[in-house]
């Protein structure tokens, strides 16, 4: 974000993909507090998607 040179207010969507289990609240939630984002953001959370 600080190398976008953008303030955080013009981020609309996140897009999270990990290749473990289902985790409750998502790790996509959990990064939107982490970096202060606004809760009103678009989230996508994308499980399991290691080697099958």
């Amino acid at each position: 974000i600080k190398e976008w040179g953008q303030p955080k207010s013009k981020i609309t969507h996140l897009a999270f993909c990990t290749t473990s289990g289902v985790d409750m609240p998502g790790a996509d939630y959990q990064l939107t507090k982490l970096l202060g984002l606004r809760p009103s953001i678009k989230r996508l959370m994308m499980y399991q998607q290691g080697c099958f």
